[in-house]
């Protein structure tokens, strides 16, 4: 049987928040709002992880492209992905 070798990039954060969300879910269960909130915050690593190496792999960006992301990741866009607020 092969041994599953963490992935090489997770960072220490990530991995906190995966032990926090098995322990927290253990001791007070699946709809303690702990949990959720734990969730959340996973989901906002898992996003930076990914989006960091996506940069990394990327090739440059043009400054327009820059600025559209930036636009893209405002505040006040971020919970309108893909709906009209997005130019």
């Amino acid at each position: 049987m092969a041994t599953k070798v963490p992935h090489p990039t997770r960072d220490a954060h990530l991995l906190t928040l995966l032990g926090q969300l098995g322990a927290t879910t253990r001791y007070k269960g699946t709809d303690h709002p702990d949990v959720a909130e734990i969730r959340q915050q996973l989901k906002a690593a898992k996003a930076q992880e990914y989006l960091r190496s996506l940069i990394a792999d990327a090739p440059p960006l043009t400054p327009r492209q820059i600025q559209d992301l930036r636009a893209l990741l405002a505040p006040r866009n971020v919970g309108s992905i893909g709906g009209s607020d997005v130019a």
